[in-house]
Order: structure tokens, then sequence, then C-alpha cells
């Protein structure tokens, strides 16, 4: 299988992303997201943004079962 990606120059600094079709049957979502490819990352999150443009309403969703590290520090598993 092959992934095709692009190159997004008006992230800061440009990176690799992948525009995806997302598709999650338990909570009736489905819709194009791009991800930022970070080869370094232990887990994959979506951007506020996202979850609006799905419509997924987190409060169906369980909480993580890892604790989450943000840039500005850590936050609670949601």
């Amino acid at each position: 299988m092959r992934l095709r990606g692009y190159f997004n120059r008006r992230f800061e600094p440009p990176a690799p992303f992948m525009r995806l079709f997302l598709e999650l049957k338990d909570l009736n979502v489905k819709g194009f997201v791009n991800f930022l490819i970070d080869t370094g990352a232990s887990t994959t999150t979506l951007l506020d943004k996202d979850v609006e443009l799905l419509g997924l309403d987190i409060g169906n969703l369980r909480r993580s079962e890892r604790k989450m590290e943000e840039l500005a520090g850590s936050s609670t598993p949601t």
C-alpha cells in the first residue's frame, strides 16, 4: 500500500502531512483529517478544530489510559 503525503509550507515550521479519511463507526463519525507526520510521536491526537469539523461529541469518548504530555506541561487523561 502506498500512502501519499504532502509538505505543508504554511505550517510553522514547514512539515510533512497526510490527508486521511477517518471513520469511527461506533460514534457514527467520518470525514477527512490532515495529520502531521511525526515519526517520534508515541500517540496521535486530534486538534479541537478537527473534532468540531467531524462533529465528534467528546462526551462519547472514554478516557485515555495514558497520561499525555504537552509542550507547556502535562495534562490529565481525557
